[in-house]
């Protein structure tokens, strides 16, 4: 049942969501049905408003083909030509006018002009010659003037760098007083003593001191080395003041560069001073000179006006009696025109509308009745499958019906049995409540005083009596214990009561009754094994209950001919234990009912709840929605209130300052702050540019330079204005030219015109010329590409970066034209910067073609030469190739000569090493070879290879490490490139690098072998690297090996790091070595490093010092004794026992001497020494030098306030020490 509840409740689930997904379905099918209709409707309303557009279109077709009409027949009711003479006349009568009125002043003027543009031309050139020398002057002393700067400060940056050397080299000396103020003495001992008399007493008589009286001892002799050496260096001094003082010779040098400049600079101003009252002579005489030419000039010009005049007015009246005529005829040309094309249209509108009927009246007839046909046939279907699901949906209902009345009674049944067995299996103290036990409450005779709940022996034979025959007496059953089978009798039935009832006790209970009845099924019907799905003994129990107690009718008994007859007992029970059944399954139907009503109730209220929610949340976000929809409202009215401001004001840029500034046209306000309608964020979208210097196109005359031009010449290509053409076109070829007019741009009026708009051209019936600036402002709006509304063409030629802007600039170098903007972007950097370019007048793309049709010529010369060029130099090629070949065979020829005995020598030398190995491939066959071999011990071979030799020397578990490290060696040339002499020879690498024994050493030890050798000296902190520069390939930190040793690159000493010396982080303590290899390691891990940090840490310290100096002390007490036991042996004893105690006193010194290293007062390195050395140089050359040592030394020793020492006792040992003031140290 619980398994039911839950399919149901998963099937309710499943049917819930096949509702949503059917409903999603519909809806989706819904949605779609909408959107076509929704399209079609689009597609209606859009042929519609494409339809009225057409109207519309047509209607202003309509307007203008009026218009045009009116106005042909204005012109044929005046007369074209009558208005174009009008108008003609009227414009040449007005240019006469202003021709007369300004020619007596500028027609004069034209000659003096030429002659006086020769004149200053001609001033140009001296003037730009003149400049250019006085640059190059200015130049050059420019040149000096920087070389001076620089000499001075090279000397100023020596004479810092001499005060920086004294002050480091005073800052030394005052940190290490102590050390520098030590006097530096020699002692030279008496190594043999005077001669003794045999009694132990000295020969001769002692020495006796003449001043004190005393004996004269044998003392050693002491020589300061510091005091020597001061003495030769005054002596030096005074023999040549002159070499020490560089500083004075650095200052001659530079009061010498100093003087030289300064007469220079003097001479350069005489001569620019000549030049300029040269220059102010010549400018006088040429303003006579000009004065001169301007009379003689406008008499000529006074000459050739007159006899313009005249073929003007001949050329007037020829233009008048053409252009009448040629009006007249257009205009009849035109009429004609306007009739033949109302006569076409008519025809073809009228054969257009009747195609169109008929087509629409054979598409009605086509499609009309097979549509009706189908749709008839798809109802049908539709409907013969609505019946069909219907049948099916009832049929089913039915089958679900018969399937729950049948599931019905077997759950009736199979309860029936439950509370059967329930009643006949009770436990001990249970309620006796159920069918069968009224049964045997009923035969166990309530009227006995054994009790309701006991049954004698007369009662239970008579149930069983009550039953018939056959039915439990009389049937056959096999008696074990007589071996056959027998009928079952009453004897039976005492027998099995008296075992069951207990002593003493003449009844028996509900239990033992069960267990008796359980007995007599087992034994009386053991082959009774099922009974409506229960088996074994419930089975054959429940068969005994049902089928005999419970048994309603008496069977018929053919024998005594008695009828079937009813039994009533049967018929009570059988009813009672179907009212219970009845009463049980009622029961169980409501708890189920209960259950079932309250899962579909909670469904229910959950499927309510969640449509709660979901009205809940509808509502809330319907009022978020609102919200926002205020909101963008709100903002969509300010954009709408924004746009219409976008359109009604005018945002312009001030070209001098780069601020906006807003122009209200309609009430006429201009503010430069912004209005406050655009807010924060918005603006005017595209402002109306002003033009300034990098955008203005105005291009003035080339000759005079102070008229704009109108006049462009495509021949000279060149622009002029109207007065400098005629003057220069008179002559020559030149009068053959023809001139093309520049048009000036019609919204501001200044500028020049730089492109056409065919479409405001075409809407405005009039040439629409604008400028680059007001084209952009006048097609603020106009989109690009697809969404370009206006069509216009170029009249100059443009950029060739923004194509956007005139080009103002030709690059020579580049050969492209720029706008100013583009050519200062695209050359303010690189090798752009010096390019030459030339700025251009009106640029038309006639005069851009001109260009490149120079420059394919000048190109396709160039290339020519080039060809040539490249032709004589494959000529010298074959030629220099056949000079090889020759020589190739020449030298082939004597290389053979020579080598042949060379080759015969290198193959017997090769079948000696072939010999020689297979001798001794006899000793590696050997045991003993062999053995010692992987060992390292085997001897080297005569035939073993350089390495085989070195590896044999290691064990073979080493030898792929060492094969590694030996490969990674380089010849040394071969680590610098710029030190490789012949490129193509091979290196030497691996073992063909180095000695043998440094092979063997390298195996054995490892890393990479370093170019070079190094020098490394005895106590010192440092490796010198004499033959090759190192500080390439090591870097601080870095692990490199000396012989055995390892050491770190010192980071402390990193300053001292340079192609010379490379600091280490500890001291040789060995013997100095010249020729040493340096060798590379990898760098430690982390916990190898630290233990090596902790280590040398220790090493250091405080403790382990002062016991190690210590040490040293007691060493040279030791040292003392040994070298006098070395005199005593050699004075009294053997030379051999006296040299045998030498090298052993020799031994412990030098030991004693490695171990001394270990103090760190007595490590030092060379950087340190060579700055000793110079502090030492300074200090002898400073005169106060003595004196300031005397008060270093009385504040040293005497506690003076000029020392920097001052005395402390030590917290922990107690010890008096001295502390730097400022070092700490």
């Amino acid at each position: 049942r619980r398994t039911m509840g839950e399919w149901k409740e998963k099937a309710d689930i499943i049917y819930g969501e096949m509702l949503v997904k059917s409903a999603k379905i519909v809806q989706r099918g819904y949605r779609k049905h909408q959107a076509r209709t929704e399209l079609a409707a689009r597609i209606a309303q859009r042929r519609i408003q494409r339809a009225r557009s057409d109207e519309i279109k047509r209607a202003m077709e309509k307007m203008e083909l009026e218009r045009k009409a009116k106005i042909k027949a204005f012109f044929e009711d005046q007369g074209a030509a009558v208005q174009i003479q009008y108008a003609w006349r009227r414009r040449q009568l007005w240019l006469n006018l202003r021709y007369f009125m300004g020619a007596q002043k500028q027609l004069k003027a034209v000659r003096l002009q030429q002659g006086y543009r020769l004149f200053k031309a001609k001033l140009e050139v001296k003037r730009r010659r003149a400049a250019k020398k006085k640059a190059d002057e200015l130049r050059m002393s420019s040149i000096i003037t920087m070389q001076t700067q620089v000499r001075r400060y090279l000397a100023k940056l020596h004479v810092d760098k001499i005060k920086f050397d004294n002050e480091k080299a005073s800052i030394i000396r005052q940190l290490e007083k102590v050390h520098a103020l030590r006097p530096r003495i020699v002692v030279l001992p008496i190594n043999k003593p005077p001669p003794k008399e045999k009694d132990g007493e000295r020969k001769g008589k002692p020495k006796i001191d003449p001043e004190t009286g005393l004996e004269m001892k044998a003392e050693p002799i002491r020589i300061d080395l510091k005091k020597t050496k001061r003495q030769a260096i005054d002596i030096a001094r005074f023999l040549n003041p002159y070499t020490f003082s560089k500083e004075r010779k650095r200052a001659t040098l530079i009061q010498k560069i100093y003087r030289g400049h300064r007469a220079r600079a003097r001479v350069t101003f005489k001569r620019q001073m000549e030049k300029v009252a040269l220059k102010a002579w010549q400018q006088k005489r040429q303003v006579a000179c000009a004065v001169t030419f301007q009379a003689v000039f406008r008499g000529h010009r006074g000459r050739k006006y007159v006899t313009l005049l005249r073929h003007t007015t001949s050329c007037l009246l020829i233009q008048k009696s053409i252009r009448g005529w040629s009006g007249r005829k257009v205009a009849a040309t035109l009429k004609r025109e306007r009739i033949a094309a109302t006569c076409i249209q008519k025809q073809q509108r009228g054969y257009v509308k009747r195609v169109a009927y008929d087509e629409y009246v054979r598409t009605f007839k086509v499609q009309q009745k097979p549509a009706r046909v189908i749709q008839r046939a798809v109802r049908a279907c539709i409907a013969k499958m609505a019946v069909t699901r219907a049948r099916h949906r009832a049929r089913l209902k039915g089958e679900q019906r018969v399937i729950a009345r049948a599931n019905g009674e077997f759950c009736w049944k199979r309860s029936r049995l439950d509370l059967l067995l329930k009643s006949i299996y009770a436990p001990n103290g249970h309620k006796h409540h159920g069918a069968f036990q009224e049964f045997f409450k009923f035969w166990s005779g309530n009227d006995h005083g054994a009790g309701g709940n006991h049954m004698e022996n007369a009662h239970f034979i008579k149930v069983f009596r009550d039953l018939g025959d056959k039915e439990v007496l009389g049937v056959k059953f096999h008696d074990y214990n007589m071996n056959k089978d027998r009928p079952f009798e009453v004897t039976d039935l005492d027998l099995i009561f008296s075992k069951q009832k207990g002593h003493d006790v003449q009844h028996i209970t509900y239990l033992q009754f069960i267990g008796i009845l359980d007995q007599l099924n087992a034994e009386l019907f053991p082959k009774f094994k099922d009974y409506l799905g229960f088996r074994g003994k419930q089975a054959r129990m429940l068969d005994l209950v049902l089928n005999k107690f419970f048994k309603t009718h008496y069977d018929a008994n053919h024998k005594t001919k008695e009828k079937r007859r009813a039994r009533p007992n049967g018929v009570k029970f059988t009813k009672s234990l179907k009212d219970r059944t009845d009463r049980y399954i009622y029961l169980k139907a409501s708890k189920i009912q209960a259950q079932a009503r309250g899962f579909h109730c909670r469904l229910t209220f959950r499927k309510e709840k969640v449509e709660r929610q979901r009205l809940e949340e509808v509502r809330r976000n319907q009022m978020k929605s609102i919200g926002i929809q205020n909101l963008a409202r709100k903002f969509l009215a300010r954009m709408k209130a924004i746009k219409m401001a976008e359109r009604i004001y005018v945002k312009y840029v001030d070209p001098s300052s780069e601020d906006p500034y807003w122009s209200n046209p309609r009430t006429k306000v201009v503010t430069w702050a912004k209005p406050k309608i655009f807010g924060k964020f918005a603006d005017v979208s595209h402002p109306t540019l002003l033009p300034h210097k990098g955008t203005e196109f105005v291009v003035m005359c080339v000759n005079c330079n102070v008229s704009i031009c109108d006049l462009v010449c495509q021949s000279c290509d060149d622009a002029y204005c109207s007065d400098c053409f005629a003057s220069l076109h008179t002559k020559g070829t030149r009068r053959n030219h023809q001139p093309n007019v520049v048009p000036a741009c019609m919204e501001c009026g200044y500028q020049l015109a730089t492109r056409t708009c065919e479409t405001c051209t075409a809407e405005k019936h009039r040439a629409s010329n604008y400028c680059d600036v007001c084209h952009l402002n006048v097609h603020r709006h106009e989109g690009e590409g697809k969404n370009k509304k206006h069509n216009w063409s170029w009249k100059v030629q443009p950029c060739v970066e923004c194509k956007g802007y005139a080009a103002r600039w030709r690059c020579e170098d580049c050969q492209d034209v720029y706008c100013t903007s583009c050519f200062s972007k695209v050359h303010k950097r690189g090798s752009r910067v010096n390019h030459k370019c030339e700025p251009l007048t009106y640029y038309t793309p006639t005069i851009h073609d001109h260009y490149e049709r120079e420059i394919r010529e000048k190109t396709r010369r160039a290339r020519k030469a080039g060809d040539d060029e490249e032709n004589e130099r494959l000529r010298k090629e074959k030629e220099y190739k056949c000079a090889r070949v020759v020589q190739k065979r020449f030298r082939g020829y004597m290389g053979r000569k020579i080598g042949r005995p060379l080759l015969k020598e290198g193959r017997m030398k090769i079948r000696q090493a072939w010999k020689q190995r297979k001798a001794d491939d006899k000793i590696r066959t050997t045991r003993k070879y062999r053995i010692l071999e992987p060992l390292g011990f085997a001897k080297r071979l005569d035939s073993d290879s350089m390495e085989e030799s070195v590896l044999k020397k290691l064990p073979i578990v080493l030898r792929p490490r060492a094969r590694w490290w030996i490969r990674k060696n380089l010849q040394d040339e071969y680590w610098y490139e710029e030190n490789i002499e012949d490129k193509k020879k091979i290196p030497k690498r691996g073992f063909d690098v180095g000695k043998f024994e440094e092979l063997v050493e390298q195996a054995w030890h490892g890393g990479i072998r370093l170019p070079g050798k190094v020098e490394v000296l005895q106590g010192k902190m440092d490796v010198a690297t004499n033959e090759v520069p190192l500080n390439r390939f090591i870097a601080v930190n870095d692990r490199v090996r000396l012989k055995k040793l390892t050491y770190s690159v010192d980071k402390d000493g990193f300053e001292l790091l340079n192609a010379k010396v490379i600091p280490l982080d500890r001291v040789w303590r060995y013997k100095e070595e010249r020729r040493l290899v340096m060798y590379k390691y990898p760098p430690l891990n982390r916990y190898l490093q630290m233990a090596r940090k902790f280590v040398y840490a220790i090493i250091e310290s405080q403790g382990l010092q002062i016991v190690l100096r210590g040490s040293l002390k007691g060493g040279d007490i030791l040292e003392k004794l040994m070298e006098i036991g070395v005199r005593l042996a050699k004075d009294r004893l053997s030379m051999k026992f006296a040299s045998k105690c030498k090298r052993i006193k020799d031994g412990f010194s030098e030991r004693k001497k490695k171990v001394r290293y270990f103090d760190k007062a007595k490590q030092s390195r060379t950087a340190e020494d060579e700055e000793e050395a110079a502090a030492l140089a300074v200090t002898l050359l400073d005169p106060n030098a003595d004196e300031n040592k005397d008060e270093e030394r009385a504040g040293a020793y005497l506690d003076d306030n000029l020392g920097d020492w001052e005395e402390r006792v030590d917290e922990k040992t107690l010890k008096v020490i001295w502390v730097h003031k400022f070092t700490g140290e």
